[in-house]
């Protein structure tokens, strides 16, 4: 224990005991940084222009009203850009600035730097576009068809990323079942509709272009930022405070592509952008809309046998997340059950519409949300109640899932549905329907899903951690991952100090900044407090 500067004592962190946020205080009164309350000297604005047309050809644009309005500095276009001008994390094919094919409404085709927010948007305004409109394609079932118009050239068609799971031969399995479903879903994309908008301030010293940005990522933002912009990567630094909700629509260039660009034509003085909700809503990356087909079967006393599954994905009208998100759809398809033969297989398409990206459970509701249906359905053939069902197909250790691995470790779902059978509110569910007031119906329902933590097989997952002594007798935690809400940097000064028997007053934590802290991945997939905690314990002892 320590002693504090009016005598009492302060007790050390222990893992596991309620704990106030390390933060609640900063936040409560309006202290806590975030990157679109940045103000500095000096500083303009940059609005970009957005296409507002799904699929065009871009054949010039006429700037010098915009350029000669008041209060307008710059007016910028895809020339003005010295590096690839292609932003994407697995396929950089989503230019900064579009120069000749726009192929959704959120394309932004120029930017205009403005002393003020309200000279940027009218100089946004006054720009003139040519383009000649070209058919939209808005349904990722169309868009497979053969002769559909093209959105990428160079590809043989619109399918952006494909993948399969076999596990032996399912339609003769389905042949023998006694009872089999099928049906088709569609899945509409999803907004995070986080309450703070994408925004940052950068700068440009002739040096080092520093970007403080709400982001997800820090790390992976330097390196497409380095590619796109044409600047090294040692030359880039970004600084992430704490986000105000990300759940992966931050996990992305999604704004940092247009403010870097701005901050390297400001002459020296820093730039601000935030993002308006409707733009937000517009260019943000979304929860991709599927069509997911599963065909499943049992036996008659409802042991499940075989499962085909097609899942399509929109993927919007770049790649960005679509293939992990793929992945990890697929290796969910099966949820928690146990299968004798599985034939799985995914597509993601390009479209006109807004891109699919990353958003909590990453590709597992549009196939688990189908799932848990039909698993339903054959209950009902059978004459078991949901949960027997599950009971009897659930997956336990030793067993192989759907995707062919081993469960040598601790499987959860079957003491957990024995846990919820044994609860009254589904011991008593038949009497509290039938008690329902007057003009009311009172139902139940059960599901059991399954949800990876981690990235997944093929996508190296680590962590490093930084605690320095100071002069002063404190420690300082160099957070490495973004903090949106979600409480990792309380947890890491928790981990730390119970570690270490110290007081919260003895630490200090600095959010992730790539010029100071450790490469460590972003905040996403569930990994946080397990990859960089772990890393921490191991730099603190």
């Amino acid at each position: 224990m320590d002693e504090r500067e009016d005598g009492g004592v302060s007790e050390p962190f222990s893992v596991g005991c309620p704990t106030p946020r390390w933060e609640a205080m900063a936040k409560t009164c309006g202290r806590e940084r975030y990157a679109s309350e940045v103000v500095e000297d000096g500083m303009v604005w940059a609005v970009a222009r957005r296409a507002d047309v799904p699929s065009a050809l871009l054949r010039g644009l006429e700037t010098s009203r915009a350029a000669s309005a008041s209060g307008v500095l710059a007016v910028l276009t895809a020339s003005d850009v010295k590096g690839t001008n292609l932003l994407g994390i697995l396929e950089p094919d989503q230019p900064i600035l579009v120069a000749d094919r726009i192929r959704y409404g959120g394309d932004p085709i120029c930017l205009v730097l403005g002393e003020t927010l309200e000279a940027a948007c009218r100089g946004a305004s006054l720009v003139d576009v040519d383009f000649v409109l070209l058919p939209g394609l808005f349904d990722p079932v169309r868009a497979l068809e053969p002769g559909a118009p093209l959105l990428h050239e160079g590809r043989e068609g619109n399918l952006a990323s494909s993948g399969f799971v076999r596990r032996g031969d399912v339609e003769p399995l389905l042949a023998s079942c006694d009872h089999v479903v099928e049906e088709t879903f569609r899945f509409a994309a999803q907004e995070h509709a986080y309450l703070e908008t994408e925004g940052g301030v950068a700068r440009y010293d002739g040096q080092i272009l520093t970007m403080e940005v709400s982001t997800q990522n820090p790390w992976r933002d330097r390196d497409e930022l380095s590619r796109a912009l044409g600047l090294p990567r040692d030359r880039i630094r970004v600084i992430a405070p704490s986000l105000g909700g990300g759940f992966g629509g931050k996990d992305g260039v999604v704004i940092q592509g247009l403010l870097g660009l701005a901050a390297l034509h400001s002459g020296g003085r820093p730039v601000k952008m935030v993002f308006s909700r409707k733009e937000s809503f517009l260019c943000s990356p979304k929860r991709h809309g599927a069509v997911t087909t599963l065909t499943l079967g049992c036996d008659n006393s409802g042991r499940l046998r075989a499962l085909r599954g097609r899942v399509l994905f929109d993927g919007g009208a770049y790649e960005s997340m679509s293939l992990p998100v793929l992945m990890s759809a697929l290796d969910h398809l099966g949820g928690c059950y146990r299968f004798e033969a599985v034939d799985l297989e995914g597509k993601v398409a390009y479209t006109n519409n807004p891109v699919g990206g990353a958003f909590r459970a990453f590709g597992a509701p549009q196939v688990e949300g189908a799932l848990e249906q039909l698993v339903d359905r054959l209950a009902s053939a059978v004459a078991l109640d949901p949960l027997s069902f599950r009971l009897k197909n659930g997956l336990v250790r030793g067993d192989q899932n759907a995707s062919g691995v081993t469960l040598a470790g601790t499987v959860g779902i079957v003491p957990c549905l024995r846990l919820l059978g044994s609860h009254p509110l589904w011991k008593e569910r038949e009497s509290w329907a039938a008690a329902a007031p007057p003009g009311r119906l009172r139902a139940t329902g059960i599901a059991a899903v399954v949800h990876a933590q981690g990235f997944g097989p093929g996508i190296p997952d680590f962590a490093n951690a930084r605690i320095d002594l100071t002069e002063k007798g404190l420690f300082r935690i160099f957070s490495a991952i973004p903090d949106m809400g979600q409480g990792n940097g309380s947890t890491y000064v928790q981990l730390a100090g119970d570690l270490l028997c110290q007081g919260p007053e003895r630490f200090e934590l600095l959010q992730p900044d790539t010029g100071q802290a450790l490469r460590s991945g972003p905040a996403a997939a569930s990994r946080t407090t397990y990859i960089y905690g772990r890393a921490l314990l191991e730099a603190v002892s």
